[in-house]
């Protein structure tokens, strides 16, 4: 199938998601736009492994800890279904990992097959000499599709001619024990039952097909999906599922019709042999659970078996997989707490989504666009655009699953904590630092925060010149990269971009938009309609129209659009990202009586209700906000300058208010301007 529960496990799952940082889509699948984050690596969560159709592996362990019986799980996983009886017929199993060539230990009582009917012994000397292996390979004739029969004498190194097939078939067995000995990957597998080599085509290589029983198949397979040690209802239930899933592909989809039914691999069901270089892969426990439910499938409501799938955990939750019987629906049991993969987080880097997606270019944002609606946050992703800076692609949310190298398709992405303008770093330590101008020179100095309670020393970025723009703002990072940029609005209304650098350094003006002379406030808002991308608000001096300067993400402006009227009356306004807690940037208006309102974003460029927030602000001359000062993990915090220079933070509670202010700084009064 796709998941041994034992040492390495493989496959893939589904899983709930719980984190209060991650902007989850609801039933309706609402877009989530995440940014490339400042390091290159993304922070994804998740729980369970695989697929989620079907049977959860862990989900069956939980069951049969609550008491449930084999057949109670069979039939809580497959809906309105039975457990029929069928023949056991033989399985065709291909390993493609046995090569072009298949070598075959001598030993008493093996017998070749030719062409599938005719039976002969072969021996284990020959002219009084012993034989140590037997090998089929192609005939040499390019126009034949015959098989050869050789044979490995001892202490020669050359293979001698023993037999030819008639035809394109060819199979050796043991008739006294059913076990066979031969060699993959460089090491020693026993399989049982029939070791077949096929020939398509004239000239063509082998195919290695292993027919055997189906019990004698399923002795491999259950223990290398599940652990034999689990309770007996689980291993039964398994073994169960996976004589219904082998029946069905046997039936209605082998892999290659009229050559084999299966893989030996994650394609079908993990099948590595009896035993592999002498370790025994047959274990006693799920051979007594293969005993006990022998020949039980597992039927659907018109008497077929049916394509019981499973997969290790489904996360709580399972996924329709296209048949009645595979419905979606609330799985308790998974969520048991033997489950190690209940939650997981990964690490991916964007590096894997360039290398995924080659056309994107570098890696700008992904959308997760739609989910499957069962579960938190929306359930598992399903659609999904991937975009860079040559372009964007579509894909499926398992092509993103692969891409990221994730154990599921339900997971979250949790946003960099600088979505994707906060903190306003310009150092490049992921801190947020405060930008101000000095009054008398027009010096540009950069505070970097040393910690929740102190400053390090200020660097002087320039020594004059900052008092000639009309406006200046740290825009937060409006370019690709994560470092904060700052924008300048000069006298002639040039609107000029400083591209952030690191260091506290910053590159040459370029001009990025004109007309911007009637513009007495800019206001840095970070990602305020939802695409990923850092905006700005303008307030025009002449009526108080409110603007939405749409970033483009590089540096430049998507378009332009009126948000609000008669902000004219407010004194001073400022976004300090995320101050109601709903991880959508806000702003924050002050009233010249002092009163602070609160105008929360919409996400999508709009507003929710406003709400006060407080009172007495007018005793400060300057406010602004560049991230999580106190470093709570809260972002949302203000800094608030009196008129004898005293800095106070007031650090957001993150829902909306504040805790304590504190003072954190004096000597404030020499700066004209405190960036925004």
């Amino acid at each position: 199938m796709n998941l041994p529960a034992t040492g390495i496990l493989r496959g893939w799952a589904s899983a709930l998601i719980a984190a209060a940082l991650v902007l989850g889509l609801g039933p309706a699948g609402a877009a989530v736009t995440i940014p490339r984050p400042l390091d290159g690596t993304l922070t994804v969560i998740g729980h369970g492994w695989g697929h989620g159709i079907g049977m959860s592996q862990y989900g069956a362990l939980g069951g049969a800890r609550a008491g449930a019986t084999a057949e109670d799980i069979v039939r809580f996983y497959y809906s309105n279904t039975t457990v029929g009886a069928i023949a056991g017929d033989t399985v065709r199993v291909r390993v493609a990992s046995l090569g072009t060539a298949i070598v075959v230990r001598a030993m008493s009582g093996l017998a070749v097959s030719w062409d599938g009917s005719v039976t002969t012994a072969l021996p284990t000397t020959v002219g009084g000499e012993g034989i140590t292996s037997w090998r089929l390979s192609p005939d040499p004739d390019p126009t034949s599709n015959r098989i050869r029969l050789e044979r490995l004498m001892s202490g020669s190194a050359s293979w001698f001619l023993h037999a030819i097939s008639p035809g394109p078939l060819a199979g050796i067995r043991n008739l006294s024990t059913s076990a066979i000995e031969t060699s993959r990957s460089g090491r020693s597998v026993v399989y049982r039952g029939e070791l077949r080599a096929l020939r398509t085509t004239a000239g063509g290589g082998l195919i290695p097909v292993v027919a055997l029983p189906m019990e004698s198949y399923l002795r491999s397979v259950v223990p290398s999906e599940m652990p034999a040690s689990w309770p007996a209802a689980a291993v039964e239930a398994q073994a169960i599922a996976a004589r219904s899933f082998a029946e069905y592909l046997r039936r209605y989809s082998p892999a290659a019709a009229g050559l084999y039914d299966l893989w030996d691999d994650t394609r079908s069901q993990v099948f590595p042999g009896a035993s592999v270089a002498g370790v025994r892969i047959e274990q006693p426990g799920s051979d007594a659970a293969i005993a006990k439910t022998a020949r039980k499938v597992v039927l659907d409501s018109g008497g077929s078996v049916a394509l019981a799938q499973f997969s290790s955990s489904n996360g709580g939750w399972t996924v329709a997989g296209g048949f009645p019987y595979l419905s979606a629906h609330a799985d308790p049991w998974d969520q048991n707490s033997g489950n190690p993969y209940g939650r997981w987080e990964s690490a991916p880097t964007v590096t894997a989504l360039e290398q995924a997606f080659p056309a994107i270019g570098s890696f700008r944002s992904v959308t997760i666009t739609a989910r499957d609606g069962n579960g938190d946050f929306g359930g598992r992703v399903t659609t999904a655009v991937v975009t860079g800076t040559t372009g964007s692609v579509s894909v499926t949310g398992d092509g993103l699953r692969l891409a990221l190298g994730l154990r599921s398709t339900w997971f979250e992405i949790i946003p960099d904590p600088s979505w994707p303008s906060f903190p306003r770093d310009v150092t490049g330590d992921r801190l947020p630092d405060v930008l101000a101008i000095v009054a008398g020179t027009g010096a540009l100095r950069v505070y970097p925060r040393a910690s929740a309670t102190a400053w390090l020393p200020p660097v002087v970025v320039e020594t004059s010149g900052w008092n000639t723009p009309a406006l200046v703002a740290s825009a937060g990072a409006f370019d690709e990269d994560r470092i904060s940029d700052l924008v300048m609005v000069m006298p002639s209304g040039d609107v000029m971009l400083r591209r952030g650098l690191a260091a506290s350094r910053f590159g040459p003006p370029t001009t990025i938009a004109s007309g911007w002379q009637t513009m007495d406030a800019i206001i840095p808002i970070g990602d305020f309609d939802g695409d990923g991308w850092a905006d700005l608000l303008t307030r025009r001096g002449t009526d108080g129209v409110l603007l939405l300067q749409r970033g483009d993400g590089a540096g430049g402006f998507l378009g332009v659009r009126q948000v609000g009227t008669g902000w004219s009356q407010f004194t001073e306004v400022l976004s300090p990202g995320d101050f109601s807690g709903d991880g959508i940037p806000d702003v924050l208006a002050r009233q010249p009586n002092g009163e602070l309102w609160l105008y929360p974003g919409s996400g999508t460029g709009g507003w929710r209700s406003r709400f006060r927030v407080g009172t007495g602000w007018q005793m400060f001359t300057a406010m602004t906000a560049v991230g999580d000062i106190d470093r709570d993990g809260l972002g949302g915090d203000v800094l608030a300058r009196t008129s004898t220079g005293e800095l106070w933070l007031y650090p957001a509670n993150g829902t909306g208010g504040w805790r304590p202010r504190s003072r954190v700084g004096t000597g404030w009064q020499i700066f004209s301007t405190m960036l925004k």
